[in-house]
């Protein structure tokens, strides 16, 4: 079980994640790029008021397991697990990978050898094999780092 959790995106389902690898005893970064989500999560400010079991479980966790960040090297760095969740919405009638797109741009910076990625956001067929894997791959050989991680999709 991993014992260090970044979680990429602070939506439904990042704070969804995020609440369950807490309750496994998983120390959890939670980043996204809105300044003003994640001051909220800071302050122990529920997100969504239909859901008071994951504000709960978060604002306990607050500065001991649970981390939000604005930082993508502070989440990612150190991570054992990644998880990505991040929106994935239409834009002129195809799917929109921009959110994707800078997710995999931070993992491919801060991945250390080894780290799980896993892709939590619903996406076209082949998403993950033909744009996610070989955009960190390629940036990775671009910086010439070594990469070895293990693309999953849930």
């Amino acid at each position: 079980m991993p014992s260090l959790v970044a979680v990429l995106g602070a939506g439904r389902v990042g704070t969804t994640i995020a609440a369950a690898w807490i309750r496994t005893g998983a120390t959890v970064f939670l980043y996204d790029v809105s300044i003003e989500r994640v001051k909220k999560l800071k302050n122990g400010i529920p997100l969504y008021k239909d859901e008071p079991y994951i504000d709960e479980v978060l604002k306990g966790a607050l500065h001991d397991r649970f981390y939000p960040t604005n930082d993508p090297e502070e989440a990612i760095a150190n991570a054992d697990s990644i998880f990505i969740a991040v929106p994935v919405g239409l834009k002129d009638g195809k799917a929109d990978l921009s959110y994707l797109s800078k997710a995999a741009d931070d993992i491919a910076r801060f991945l250390k050898r080894g780290s799980m990625v896993v892709l939590e956001t619903s996406v076209p067929p082949g998403t993950t094999r033909c744009f996610l894997k070989e955009k960190i791959s390629f940036l990775h050989t671009a910086r010439k780092e070594y990469l070895k991680a293990e693309l999953c999709r849930i």
